[in-house]
């Protein structure tokens, strides 16, 4: 902002909160609500985040909930329901150990390559919207 863009500005808000006070305003009501709509307006001119971080943390997040769900369907067609509710209380264990079980001991990798595939690729599409 140059100098005559501040001064410019700095007569707007003088008049505008001698308006407001003149109009029987209180002058800390006046300089808030004038501070609230300057900020209004900053934050309407930052732009919008990216698509990319955005359809990262829906692919993180899909690739979580489906790969735990399929986890799930694995632990309780080799364990039975004691092991469904094992594996359901130790959730976190679960998403990861399973998929490796499954690629290791049933030799079945592509729970494994689901989970740790897209939850790669999501965390680093998530991250390429950090500054």
């Amino acid at each position: 902002m140059s100098e005559k863009d501040d001064a410019v500005f700095r007569e707007k808000w003088q008049a505008e909160l001698k308006r407001r006070t003149s109009a029987g305003q209180d002058v800390a009501v006046a300089l808030r609500e004038m501070n609230r709509i300057e900020q209004d307006k900053h934050e309407a001119s930052l732009p919008p985040e990216p698509i990319i971080p955005k359809l990262g943390r829906f692919i993180f997040m899909g690739t979580g909930l489906i790969g735990f769900f399929w986890s799930l369907a694995i632990v309780v067609q080799n364990f039975g329901l004691l092991g469904l509710i094992a594996a359901f209380l130790i959730g976190p264990i679960t998403h990861v150990i399973v998929p490796l079980y499954a690629g290791f001991v049933l030799k079945n990798w592509l729970l494994f390559i689901f989970c740790y595939g897209f939850g790669i690729l999501g965390g680093t599409m998530m991250a390429s919207g950090k500054k």
